[in-house]
């Protein structure tokens, strides 16, 4: 914002000399009519499905990873198979690995997420 030295170098009787006293603010408000589509409203229509969307790069790495369940993924070797470039790709496994997405084995080495063995108990529980 400019100076007003600088704005209003000119001082003509165009510009009040004192500010004006707000005395009061009215505000209205309208809300439109129920079913017209507003805002919210999807540029698809009901009838008209949306176009499938390409899976991400998360999906695609738990889908190679899928193909081998119990193996540790060199992140190398997963950015060869899904041609993504390294370093990009080491960056999202660790984010992915301090998410709980995958799990980190080793040095640069990712599975997948196992689900704990459930114990099972042969005795009866107590009443």
């Amino acid at each position: 914002m400019k100076c007003s030295t600088s704005r209003y170098h000119e001082h003509d009787d165009s510009r009040p000399q004192l500010p004006a006293v707000i005395t009061a603010i009215d505000i209205t408000m309208r809300t439109p009519p129920l079913g017209t589509g507003g805002p919210g409203r999807s540029r698809y229509k009901p009838a008209t499905p949306r176009p499938p969307q390409p899976p991400t790069r998360r999906q695609r790495v738990t889908a190679l990873m899928t193909t081998e369940p119990h193996r540790g993924w060199s992140g190398r070797e997963l950015a060869e198979r899904l041609q993504i470039t390294p370093r990009n790709l080491h960056t999202q496994l660790g984010e992915w690995a301090r998410l709980g997405f995958i799990t980190r084995t080793g040095f640069a080495i990712y599975a997948l997420n196992t689900p704990a063995a459930s114990t099972s108990s042969t005795t009866a529980p107590d009443p």
